[in-house]
C-alpha cells in the first residue's frame, strides 16, 4: 500500500492510504508548465493540475519563481500538484518552499534506495 502526503497551507502535512477502496472515479490530471497553461486548464474544468518541466525529466522541477506564479493563478484550486525531481538532486530548503505552494509534490525514487547488497 502506498501513501500520499498532502501538505496544508502553512506547510504541515497528513498521509493518505491510496489503495484501490479508497481512489473513487477517475479524475482528469494535466500537466502544465507555467502560469498561462495553468490559466488555460484551470478554466477547462481540469480536475488536478500538476506543476513541471519537462526538459528537465519525466519529474523536472520548474524554477521557484514560475511555480510561485502557477500557485497564485490557482490559488483557490486545491487539487494541484508540483514535481520536484528526483530525491537525491533535491537542493536544501527547496521542497519546504514548494511546500508552501503546492498541497501535494513528488518526488523521483531512483538511486535513493538500496535492494539486498
Amino acid at each position: 500500500m502506498a501513501q500520499i502526503v498532502h501538505f496544508g497551507e502553512n506547510g504541515e502535512s497528513a498521509a493518505d492510504d491510496f489503495t484501490m477502496a479508497n481512489r473513487g472515479s477517475p479524475q482528469f490530471l494535466v500537466s502544465i508548465r507555467d502560469a498561462n497553461e495553468a490559466a488555460i486548464v484551470q478554466t477547462a474544468g481540469v480536475d488536478w493540475i500538476d506543476l513541471k518541466e519537462p526538459r528537465s525529466g519525466a519529474l523536472g522541477r520548474a524554477q521557484l519563481a514560475v511555480a510561485q506564479a502557477v500557485a497564485e493563478q490557482l490559488v483557490q484550486h486545491a487539487q494541484r500538484s508540483a514535481a520536484l525531481g528526483e530525491l537525491h538532486d533535491l537542493p536544501e530548503g527547496i521542497t519546504a518552499e514548494f511546500a508552501k505552494l503546492f498541497p501535494y509534490l513528488k518526488v523521483g525514487l531512483s538511486q535513493s534506495v538500496s535492494c539486498g547488497k
